[in-house]
């Protein structure tokens, strides 16, 4: 035939040491039905899709006459070839999913080769373990594809495909790190790790195609290799050792205070968890059957051991007990005769010193390697020891007392009764010496110096209420001084009278003080003076404020009131005292100026006390009276 539907045949004589017999008829351009008719008895199979699912992995058969098979994909069988053609190769299996490969298609039924058989797949590799958990064992590699027979009278047979890698095992799980979940004692030991499974066996190779009356047996495949066995897991680490329990507190402060209990000793670091157990070998897949040729596949490698967990850190020492705070000074004596004066108040005790520190717990062992394998090393020991416990505080200095009130003057009809003056406040007691930082490795902290008291508050003037002579009230007790804070003046006492000269007590002047504020003026006395006829009848002046170093300065005493109700006399309420002053803090503000009351003629208020100077800024003027 001629034009442009006719096939096109080619065809090549073969031998039995050649490989190849191939028919090709030319594709038509259009639907033709004799050429159809045509290509059922002379065409080649068509070669199987790469993406293809299921049968149609298979290759298409050749002509009934004349053509070789088509290829398998996927593990799919090659296609037969009719009665002059080659067998189509089988599919290789897909890679990891154990399956086996084609088997290749047989050669004609007269002359040709059979087809090569598919590789099978690797087995799929074991999962890991879980934490100290074994992991699972890898699947058998696929079995390698049959090569397929060649021709009854001329042909060689195909080649067996190799079998597949056996899948690795799956690794063991680490063991997990230990907690510190107990009251007290040494650290928890970390879990041993788990062991690695072994390897999947390797597929078993596929077997050579028988030949024809001229021609050779195909070879077979070789065996698939064992997969290797999986790692172990490391030992998990051990836990950190408990801290050490906090030392007593010292008793409250008497006369001697007592001094804090010492920190009680860290405890030790766990040892770290066993390695695990190494992984079984994979085995190695057996000899290819119905050929000649198979090598038996090679043996998996022999997993690693695990290493050791990590010892434990050593506990931290306890933290030694604070100190007690000293005794409060206690209130000087009350006046007891007309025109005693008070006592002064008690020196606060000195605060009690904090406790040493507990020593540092040591750190914990390093586990052993894991066994059954190779390659495991014991774990580190532990990389500190604990910390030193710290040293307690210092117990802060007791407060100054406060001092006695002054005496009242006894009323007399004639001559000077003075009362008695307040007594001045204690100072406060020092604080205590901080502990000492416990033993260890690394160093713990001091305590805390202790901090000073406040100080005592002056006592009040006795007041003074005489008809005749001169009547003089009672001058404030002076605060006393305290790192804390300095103690309040006391007040002045009141004088009334009609007498030529009538004068209130001053108030006394606040205490001083380093960190805290300076103590409060005491408060002028104030004055009464009816049907009188003296030109100098003054009401106290206001206590000036405590200094302060940081701090601010004490507020200054407001000056005592006037009260004139006939006669002759002038009288004059008292001044506000001076606001303290403060090196780095604020100046204290000045005391307010005494008021008036009753006559206001001959009757003159008081002035406004300064202000105290500071580095942070100055005190404000107290008002006038």
């Amino acid at each position: 035939m001629t034009g442009s539907n006719a096939p096109q045949l080619t065809a090549r004589l073969v031998s039995p040491g050649m490989h190849a017999i191939t028919f090709a008829a030319a594709a038509p351009t259009g639907p033709d039905p004799i050429t159809a008719f045509i290509r059922l008895f002379v065409s080649n199979g068509a070669d199987a899709a790469a993406d293809c699912v299921g049968s149609a992995c298979n290759g298409g058969g050749g002509g009934l006459l004349f053509g070789s098979g088509g290829s398998g994909a996927n593990g799919g069988a090659g296609g037969n070839a009719g009665w002059f053609g080659n067998g189509g190769a089988g599919g290789n299996a897909i890679a990891g999913t154990g399956l086996a490969g084609g088997n290749g298609g047989r050669g004609g039924l007269f002359v040709g080769n059979g087809g090569a058989g598919g590789i099978g797949a690797s087995g799929t590799a074991g999962v890991a373990g879980a934490a100290g958990q074994a992991g699972t064992a890898g699947t058998a590699g696929g079995a390698g594809g049959r090569g397929g027979a060649g021709g009854l009278l001329v042909g060689t047979g195909g080649s067996g495909g190799a079998g597949g890698m056996g899948g690795a095992g799956g690794s063991g799980g680490s063991g997990a790190d230990a907690l510190s979940n107990k009251a007290f004692g040494d650290g928890a030991a970390g879990q041993a790790g788990g062991s690695g499974a072994a390897g999947g066996e390797g597929g078993n190779a596929g077997a050579g195609g028988s030949s024809g009356l001229l021609g050779s047996v195909g070879a077979a495949g070789l065996n698939g290799d064992g997969g290797n066995g999986g790692a172990a897991g490391s030992g998990g680490a051990g836990a950190r050792g408990l801290d050490g329990g906090t030392g007593a507190n010292g008793a409250d402060g008497t006369d001697q205070a007592p001094n804090g209990g010492t920190g009680i000793a860290g405890t030790n670091g766990g040892a770290g968890g066993a390695g695990g157990n190494a992984g079984q070998i994979g085995l190695g897949g057996a000899a290819g059957t119905g050929g000649t040729g198979g090598i038996a596949g090679a043996d998996g490698q022999t997993g690693s051991n695990g290493n050791g967990g990590a010892g434990g850190n050593g506990g931290n020492g306890g933290d030694g007990g604070n100190g007690a705070d000293g005794a409060d000074g206690g209130n000087g004596a009350d006046g007891i005769a007309a025109g005693a004066n008070g006592g002064p108040g008690g020196d606060g005790k000195v605060g009690g010193n904090g406790g040493d520190g507990g020593a540092a717990g040591l750190a914990g062992t390093g586990g052993a390697a894991g066994t059954g394998g190779t390659g495991g090393q014991a774990g580190p020991d532990g990389l500190t020891n604990g910390v030193r416990g710290n040293g307690g505080d210092a117990g802060d200095g007791g407060d100054g007392g406060n001092g006695g009130n002054g005496a009242n003057g006894t009323p007399r009809n004639s001559g000077s009764t003075p009362a008695g003056n307040g007594g001045d406040g204690g100072g406060a007691g020092i604080g205590g010496a901080p502990g000492t930082a416990g033993s260890g490795a690394t160093d713990g902290q001091a305590g805390v110096q202790g901090v000073g008291g406040v100080g005592g508050d002056g006592g009040n003037g006795g007041d003074n209420n005489a008809t005749s002579g001169e009547v003089r009230g009672g001058n404030g007790g002076n605060g006393g001084a305290g790192e804390s804070g300095g103690g309040d003046g006391g007040n002045g006492g009141t004088a009334s009278g009609a007498n030529s000269i009538t004068t209130g007590g001053a108030g006394g002047q606040g205490g001083a003080s380093t960190t805290g504020d300076g103590g409060s003026g005491g408060t002028g006395g104030a004055i009464s003076v009816t049907n009188g006829s003296g030109a100098n009848n003054r009401a106290g002046v206001g206590g000036a404020g405590g200094d302060s170093v940081a701090g601010t300065g004490g507020v200054g005493g407001t000056g005592g009131g006037s009260f004139r109700s006939g006669g002759s006399s002038t009288t004059y309420a008292g001044n506000g005292g001076a606001g303290g002053d403060s090196q780095t803090g604020t100046g204290g503000d000045g005391g307010k100026g005494g008021s008036i009351t009753g006559e206001t003629n001959r009757n003159n208020a008081g002035a406004g006390g300064a202000g105290g100077t500071g580095g942070a800024g100055d005190g404000q003027p107290g008002a006038n009276g």
